[in-house]
């Protein structure tokens, strides 16, 4: 994920890696939230350059999500899985 300073057009990288990222601003601070299999992580960039990680409140998730991965068409599209935890792959699935 990069961010575009509009004086400038500047890019800079907020976050890298796995996952999915969201980046909400206000007056020249940054909240930058990551989630991916091993939960979620928040980080808030202020505007002197001070890097805070809030206290994270929530209970942690009783399981690991591991989505299945696969490409998928002629294209190969890149696809994630998840399935409940008791499906059965001949059963067939109750969503």
């Amino acid at each position: 994920m990069l961010l575009l300073d509009p004086a400038t057009g500047e890019l800079t990288p907020v976050a890298d890696g796995p996952g999915v990222h969201a980046v909400s601003a206000s007056a020249g601070t940054l909240l930058l939230t990551s989630a991916d299999a091993d939960g979620v992580r928040r980080l808030v960039r202020t505007a002197d350059g001070r890097e805070l990680v809030p206290a994270d409140l929530s209970e942690p998730m009783p399981y690991r999500v591991v989505p299945i991965l696969e490409r998928v068409t002629e294209h190969g599209i890149p696809t994630a899985l998840v399935l409940p935890r008791d499906h059965v792959p001949a059963g067939g699935c109750p969503c």
